[in-house]
């Protein structure tokens, strides 16, 4: 399991590092009149929650499957709450600025949510088989 995790993790650190550059080269050639001030918050934010989420994973036991879909849907309930706190700050901080920023970060939280499904489904298929690797033969 562990290496899985590490695996996913390096990955994940690949994607949010191209992601963030690439989201960063969009908004400055190809929507020039648009600024995001704080954009590194954003990607930094994604980061962190995934590292936040590897953490989890790789303390989880498989034997116990519930537990795993129970750590995954209280990660996403934190990650929303930790964002809606994040925007809110945000625009205390910068009203001007505040839409640009949410859409930029609205975007980065469904892409990651896609990335963070297919994390989720490959543990599961991990654990999955790890457990029929470990059922004796009747």
């Amino acid at each position: 399991m562990q290496r899985l995790v590490n695996k996913l993790w390096i990955i994940h650190t690949l994607i949010l590092v191209l992601l963030g550059a690439a989201g960063w080269i969009v908004l400055k050639y190809l929507f020039p009149q648009i600024e995001v001030k704080g954009y590194l918050i954003i990607p930094l934010f994604f980061y962190i929650m995934g590292v936040a989420l590897f953490l989890r994973f790789g303390r989880i036991k498989i034997d116990k499957p519930s537990k795993t879909t129970n750590m995954y849907m209280q990660m996403r309930v934190i990650k929303v709450f930790i964002s809606l706190i994040i925007i809110v700050l945000y625009w205390i901080f910068n009203k001007p600025g505040i839409r640009p920023f949410s859409i930029v970060f609205l975007v980065f939280y469904l892409i990651y949510l896609i990335w963070e499904t297919f994390i989720f489904v490959r543990i599961e298929k991990h654990i999955r088989a790890s457990k029929n690797q470990n059922k004796p033969l009747d």
